[in-house]
């Protein structure tokens, strides 16, 4: 399957993405989304956080059933039986330079068929001089991921499948594309939002699915020794689902 970009709701012969205030000036976030077995998994979820970030940047949420539509269209028929990656990228249409000339929401699809892991293993390495802000917009998936791209980019985290972060007071936030997990004792705990993790849909997937079945599960503020001395370790995102931590 060829990658496929779609510009509301327009396939893109040629893959030329026009200049737009995401490109100019990050005005915009992303969802990453899995599809498998003829739907967008956790669909719900991620229409939920795609409102809330437009709220959060005042900015008009556009319609969410286009987009659901349009992806699904565009899958060819041979793929549908595959597992599909979908990111969706959301930005404030229009000119104007720091101060927009309107609020309307521009997207874009982009799709491509990716390979089930086979061995749910991940190698985990700790960054231990850059530390994630907390901000306003901390739990959003922001268009800038400078911070990401230079972490996964130092030499030391070459042989790591993710990567560790701590926040500016060096608590557990993260990893460099997943939300973090750990076990100590019959109770399960992930970092809050306060510590300006992301907001992952897997993520809220996981706590609504433990509160329901009645398993401890507190979202906390810890340090990095708590999580070295946990029983088990796990991240968790949207298109990889879970996967259990070894570290390196």
């Amino acid at each position: 399957m060829e990658e496929i970009y779609i510009l509301d709701g327009v396939k893109l012969d040629i893959p030329v993405i026009p200049i737009n205030r995401g490109f100019l000036y990050a005005d915009g976030f992303f969802e990453s989304m899995l599809y498998r077995n003829g739907q967008i998994e956790l669909w719900n979820l991620h229409v939920q956080r795609l409102t809330n970030n437009c709220k959060t940047l005042y900015m008009q949420a556009p319609d969410v059933d286009a987009i659901y539509d349009s992806a699904i269209k565009h899958i060819p028929t041979d793929c549908t039986d595959k597992h599909i990656r979908i990111r969706l990228t959301i930005y404030r249409k229009g000119a104007g330079f720091y101060k927009p000339e309107n609020n309307e929401a521009e997207w874009l699809l982009h799709l491509m068929k990716v390979i089930p892991a086979q061995i749910n293993i991940c190698k985990l390495s700790i960054e231990k001089n850059l530390r994630k802000n907390i901000t306003h917009f901390s739990n959003l998936k922001s268009l800038n991921a400078q911070l990401f791209v230079i972490i996964t980019n130092n030499p030391e985290h070459t042989n790591a499948d993710e990567i560790l972060l701590l926040n500016e007071n060096g608590h557990v936030c993260e990893t460099t594309s997943s939300n973090i997990f750990w076990q100590k004792n019959d109770i399960y705990y992930t970092p809050s939002l306060q510590t300006g993790c992301i907001g992952g849909v897997m993520r809220q997937h996981l706590i609504n699915k433990f509160k329901e079945e009645g398993i401890s599960i507190i979202e906390c503020a810890e340090p990095l020794e708590t999580i070295l001395d946990a029983d088990k370790v796990f991240v968790s995102n949207a298109v990889r689902g879970f996967r259990e931590v070894k570290w390196i």
